[in-house]
């Protein structure tokens, strides 16, 4: 747990370590895939795959946690539209956070976005750390690349907490 601890302080020091401090499956992970400057996608997809060897099938089948492959996130990436500066995306089922960590690396290619904000909602409490902590790596990586990116995990569901916006309003008032 001391791997983890460290690079949750590289990188993600401006966030609380009660979620990690709790996560008995990450505890049991070692850190030895990390190399200097592994990819956001291959990060996610190696923490993706140790809650995989790590969760219950029946329990992660459940649950519907079935995690996009790199190959397909980062094809789906590529069907992003150039960014802006300042641009906000949404993850409503984030899981370890595979998806945003491809469209990092599209927005890296682009190099046509400076700066731009997720937020990731993720249910699943045993999946925030390793979602926190993917985004954090991200963070460090486009840093590196002179992309100032941001983030917040909501520990939420996506649909409940946007009833409202999602819900058609009448046109002529309450019926």
């Amino acid at each position: 747990m001391g791997e983890w601890r460290y690079l949750w302080e590289l990188y993600c020091p401006d966030l609380s370590r009660d979620a990690l401090d709790s996560c008995d499956w990450l505890q049991r992970v070692s850190t030895q895939w990390l190399v200097d400057d592994i990819s956001p996608v291959e990060f996610s997809d190696c923490l993706g795959q140790a809650y995989s060897d790590n969760a219950d099938a029946l329990h992660r089948k459940a649950h519907g946690q079935f995690f996009t492959p790199p190959g397909i996130a980062r094809f789906m990436a590529g069907w992003s539209s150039q960014f802006s500066p300042g641009a906000r995306v949404i993850d409503p089922g984030a899981g370890v956070g595979i998806l945003l960590a491809a469209l990092a690396e599209h927005i890296a290619q682009e190099a046509n976005c400076s700066e731009w904000h997720a937020t990731a909602y993720e249910t699943a409490a045993a999946l925030r750390p390793a979602l926190e902590i993917t985004l954090g790596y991200v963070r460090h990586w486009l840093n590196r690349r002179n992309i100032h990116f941001t983030f917040e995990v909501k520990p939420e569901d996506f649909i409940l907490s946007n009833t409202s916006l999602l819900r058609p309003t009448p046109m002529f008032g309450a019926a």
